[in-house]
């Protein structure tokens, strides 16, 4: 097991809210919001969540991580890594205006899928600019890259929402933490899927043992983060621990 100076703390969004895992508490819990989150745990908690952390707007318009990152995964997982809209569109107050302003800003349009998840990408935008200490807690990752890293760089062979797939990142997770069969399997049975799906525990997962990893064990992409208009570092973190044997 791994020695925890800090907790490591790994957050992906759900149909609940946000789904939390901490190893070094074993717990897999469920919030509504990140401000809960972020009372729940002790100040000095590392957070890696799978969500866009600094964006592109009018004043900026400089955030490259994803096409970046997308260079790192095989051809079958690259739409994995979604494009990330400008700060403007996150406050439309529908699909189509927040289409027509980060067509105007960034040139392209948005995707309905990235509609359905700008509430969050705001929320954690609102969040940071309300509480610019906390940047330096909270981190952007991204589990498919995460997950591709801890298995020495080798792409995954099964999608994640197949059975073959949930067996192969749990055995992934094992190699890491040897408590991540059981906790996933209380996470199911404790949780209803129309609140927390099976992939969202495990990329919660990886997220925490990302967290996890010590700071000569992380690269971020690109390799120095640059800032975005309201000072909050663009940067997506992948592990880069190999395993032995």
């Amino acid at each position: 097991m791994m020695n925890y100076k800090s907790l490591a703390v790994g957050v992906d969004g759900c149909k609940f809210g946000w789904v939390s895992v901490c190893f070094a508490t074993q717990e897999v819990l469920l919030f509504r919001t990140i401000t809960q989150i972020i009372n729940y745990f002790p100040n000095n908690t590392i957070y890696f969540f799978d969500i866009p952390i600094g964006l592109s707007d009018q004043q900026h318009q400089l955030r490259n991580c994803e096409k970046l990152a997308r260079k790192l995964l095989p051809k079958n997982k690259k739409s994995s890594i979604f494009p990330v809209p400008c700060r403007e569109a996150l406050r439309a107050e529908n699909y189509s205006l927040a289409h027509e302003i980060n067509k105007k800003v960034l040139g392209v349009g948005l995707s309905k899928q990235t509609w359905f998840i700008t509430h969050k990408i705001n929320e954690m935008d609102v969040f940071l600019t309300e509480h610019p200490a906390l940047c330096s807690n909270i981190k952007e990752s991204h589990p498919e890259l995460s997950f591709q890293f801890l298995n020495r760089n080798t792409p995954l062979q099964h999608q994640k929402k197949t059975e073959d797939g949930i067996l192969e990142r749990l055995e992934i997770l094992r190699n890491y933490e040897e408590s991540a069969f059981r906790l996933f399997d209380e996470a199911i049975s404790k949780y209803k899927r129309a609140d927390l799906k099976k992939d969202d525990v495990l990329d919660a997962m990886c997220l925490a043992i990302t967290a996890n990893q010590a700071s000569e064990d992380l690269r971020t992409i690109p390799e120095n983060p640059i800032k975005d208009s309201l000072g909050i570092e663009m940067g997506i973190y992948y592990p880069v621990t190999k395993l032995q044997g």
